[in-house]
């Protein structure tokens, strides 16, 4: 039972965190950049991988901790002496002491107690007028059994898709397109990646993903360089390249571990959706940024024309990759994005300093009673 306290406990720490980030990143929403929107959801992460945290003074959840309860005054609760006085603070309230009478319950004599009348304790304590023992459900067990199977369910499942797609990847074809490397080595120095990137031409795949975090490798259509001129290419190049520079590949298996162990806890799911959305505007920033001025709108043209040129191709589940067109219904939003865009927007000291407070009153917990006390 314990157990399950401590989980619901940091559930409930994780659920309150989940709800100060959307508040944040909704009311900030236009002085905050959607690089630091993902620094504000990150403390969801952080915090999921530090189930300890440390007691201070000002976490937000003291906020949320119970008031204790009343304690009686001194005086109710003074000890009596020995022969039957009270104490100092007793005897201020009682301005006089009566006799010690000492009252005894009165019980008959032994030799006038009726044989009949004893209990029979033999028959009290026999076996067949005990209660029968009652049939009690091991709650606790319930329930730790019920998150093991989800949580192996989900990661043999993510291993399993996993395991399909590395299998894919290995049979693709690395692509001998000399157009394509150029323009990749580009991207990567306006980016600033210097790890190489490989390229491989995949079948079946409705957009550009980048999969592998060690190994980096850009998986392509088959029709790309036909469907793509140079410029909606290098868009698409610098957007993959901007991935690989915040290192997503790293985060999103981090992600998936994380949520298959929090399966049954909502706020993790939303706070993940959140996390991706925001993570795709970031990298259409470092895009942007990288292709230099009044491209914003070509920009935004290259992502209308990637969503109409394979919107035929059904979409195959790609864990460990990330593709460029991964949720259409962000799409709106990040046209919005686009549309506003303007260089020269960082994350800033005062963003900073708001993601350093967020940091210190979320990853804390409440102070203990006695270092209240203390």
């Amino acid at each position: 039972m314990k157990t399950l306290q401590s989980v619901a406990h940091f559930s409930g720490h994780v659920a309150v965190l989940v709800l100060l980030a959307l508040v944040l990143t909704r009311v900030l929403r236009a002085w905050l950049t959607p690089r630091a929107r993902c620094w504000i959801w990150g403390l969801v992460v952080a915090r999921l991988c530090l189930p300890v945290s440390l007691d201070a003074p000002f976490s937000v959840f003291n906020l949320l901790k119970p008031s204790p309860a009343p304690t009686a005054p001194s005086w109710v609760s003074a000890p009596m002496e020995p022969n039957g006085e009270s104490t100092p603070a007793l005897s201020r309230l009682v301005p006089f002491s009566e006799p010690n009478f000492v009252a005894l319950p009165a019980s008959p004599s032994p030799s006038l107690e009726d044989p009949m009348d004893r209990p029979d304790r033999s028959r009290a304590n026999s076996p067949a007028t005990a209660n029968p023992p009652s049939l009690s459900i091991p709650w606790s067990r319930v329930a730790m059994l019920l998150w093991a199977l989800g949580a192996i369910a989900l990661l043999a499942r993510t291993a399993w898709l996993a395991l399909q797609m590395h299998r894919a990847v290995a049979s693709g074809m690395p692509s001998t397109s000399l157009v394509l490397a150029s323009a990749l080595d580009k991207a990567r120095q306006l980016t600033g990646v210097g790890s190489p990137i490989r390229v491989v031409v995949m079948p079946g795949i409705a957009s550009p993903a980048l999969y592998g975090f060690i190994h980096p490798t850009l998986l392509v259509p088959t029709d790309m360089e036909r469907v793509l001129d140079p410029s909606q290419l290098r868009h698409v190049l610098l957007h993959e390249c901007a991935h690989v520079r915040r290192r997503d590949i790293a985060l999103n298996w981090l992600m998936a571990l994380l949520q298959a162990l929090h399966w049954f806890n909502p706020a993790v799911w939303l706070a993940f959706a959140r996390l991706r959305a925001e993570r795709e505007l970031a990298c259409d920033e470092i895009a942007l940024e990288a292709s230099g001025k009044d491209e914003s709108e070509a920009y935004g043209r290259t992502l209308l024309h990637l969503l109409t040129s394979w919107s035929h191709v059904a979409s195959r589940p790609m864990p460990g990759a990330i593709g460029l067109l991964e949720r259409h219904g962000d799409l709106r939003r990040r046209l919005r994005f686009i549309a506003d865009f303007r260089p020269g927007r960082r994350l800033g000291i005062p963003a900073a300093l708001l993601i350093a407070l967020a940091g210190a009153v979320t990853l804390t917990d409440a102070q203990s009673p006695t270092a209240t006390n203390a």
